[in-house]
């Protein structure tokens, strides 16, 4: 999405989903559409408790991020 004074919009989504509770297992899956970008990471981590959804928008000067629940 282009704005008006030339800048442009980047809206990326970050699901962030438990695979293995016990073993502290996730998995972290970034996309965006506009240019088309996916990559799919595992890590290690006991902190994650649940699965998520982070919306993130990049502009010019700033970065918003939204969780999905308080969309």
């Amino acid at each position: 999405m282009v704005l008006d004074k030339g800048y442009t919009l980047y809206l990326q989504v970050f699901n962030i989903s438990i695979i293995d509770k016990d073993k502290g297992i996730v998995k972290i899956e970034h996309t965006q559409e506009i240019p088309e970008y996916k990559k799919t990471s595992i890590i290690k981590s006991k902190e994650v408790r649940n699965n998520l959804k982070v919306f993130v928008i990049l502009e010019a000067e700033y970065a918003t991020m939204l969780l999905a629940s308080e969309y």
